[in-house]
């Protein structure tokens, strides 16, 4: 194929949309990206971008400047909410540490790597349809255009998946999250890095961000009729959830600006049997819809920007290549998918019987045991992978 005249189209102007754009471009590809919204405006969010997400992005020499914007994580600790250890990581002998950076932080770092006009904003996808090998694009604005290849990264509610696998609605997972950033006056906690703490069909984590600021998130099982409750008032509320769980947590709840607490239900979609349709493929959520509250959806779609690139480089006709990214996709992804349910589901088990098995279990888990399941993530190099 000749790149420079393949005329590529993202749909949405996230994390992995605009990532995938950076790969593509600096593989020789024309893109243009097309975002529903006016402009990227995210509320005061994090997100932790993991050793195989960072090895990316350090292939696109980005990396330096997100670990100055954010902050590397050297510790993660996992506790009871009564504040007994149950395991600690060590990652300050990683080459690639994870780091937690502000959304707005990240989405101006990759923003900035793009040529002028790479963006177009006001934009939703109608429909699309495959004619003489390319692709008819139409937005709700009336806007057409033709594409040699349309790239769905427009998150869990994928317009582009929707039209393409005829699926339904993300599915509600049966807990709630809230998240919260303060700039922290606790010094004695900000050098821990990372820490998760479960309880009783509970759990609550926080995270270093910069000097001085700290991001948590809460979940908590919630019938799905309660996932627009609680807008309101929703510190007392959550405080009143975590009040009597260890230190820092009932504080830093306490010590958050109320308008700055965020409240989402946790939906996610099953990963799809296929993720392409002769000129058409999804990256990102749109293509694997991790819970909200875990951290490696961010990172996963940072690979799948970069293995995508890849294909298209390397193999002759675009229905080819997505065939290929696909195959390298599809098995990956099923067995994090598999393992993230499993890591969530024993921390919101509520009986007292299955909380002493899982605590256990966690605790005296053999260390190679834990190694080799984080191996199996955080050193995947997809920029050396096999494709």
């Amino acid at each position: 194929m000749n790149k420079s005249e393949l005329k590529i189209t993202i749909i949405g102007a996230g994390i992995g949309g605009l990532t995938a754009a950076i790969a593509l471009i600096q593989s020789g590809f024309t893109v243009k990206i097309y975002e529903k919204a006016d402009e990227l405006k995210d509320p005061l969010t994090c997100v932790t971008l993991f050793p195989n997400a960072m090895r990316i992005l350090s292939h696109f020499g980005i990396a330096d400047e997100i670990i100055s914007k954010g902050r590397a994580v050297e510790m993660f600790t996992l506790s009871t909410n009564k504040g007994k250890e149950i395991r600690t990581i060590n990652f300050s002998e990683e080459e690639f540490k994870p780091v937690s950076i502000l959304r707005e932080y990240l989405y101006t770092i990759l923003l900035s790597k793009l040529p002028e006009g790479t963006v177009n904003f006001g934009h939703t996808l109608r429909d699309y349809e495959i004619f003489d090998d390319q692709v008819n694009i139409v937005f709700t604005n009336e806007v057409q255009l033709k594409s040699d290849l349309l790239i769905g990264a427009d998150g869990i509610y994928s317009k582009v998946r929707s039209l393409m696998l005829k699926e339904d609605e993300p599915i509600y997972q049966g807990y709630q999250v809230w998240r919260g950033i303060i700039d922290s006056p606790f010094n004695d906690i900000i050098e821990k890095g990372s820490m998760q703490f479960w309880g009783r069909g509970k759990r609550f984590g926080f995270t270093r961000i910069d000097d001085t600021k700290i991001a948590w998130w809460a979940a908590s099982k919630e019938s799905i009729h309660r996932v627009n409750h609680m807008n309101s008032d929703r510190k007392k509320k959550i405080y009143k959830y975590f009040r009597s769980w260890a230190y820092p947590v009932p504080e830093l709840i306490k010590a958050t600006d109320e308008n700055t607490i965020l409240k989402v239900g946790s939906f996610a979609k099953s990963p799809p049997k296929n993720l392409t349709e002769e000129f058409v493929t999804i990256i990102g959520e749109a293509a694997h819809s991790l819970t909200p509250n875990f951290g490696l959806g961010v990172s996963l779609a940072v690979e799948d920007a970069i293995i995508l690139a890849r294909c298209l480089d390397k193999y002759h006709t675009v229905p080819d290549a997505l065939l290929y990214y696909e195959d390298a996709r599809i098995v990956r992804v099923a067995l994090i998918t598999e393992q993230v349910i499993d890591f969530i589901r024993m921390g919101h088990f509520k009986k007292s019987l299955s909380l002493i098995w899982r605590n256990i279990f966690v605790r005296f888990t053999p260390q190679k045991t834990i190694e080799k399941k984080l191996r199996n993530i955080f050193d995947y190099d997809a920029v050396k992978e096999k494709i």
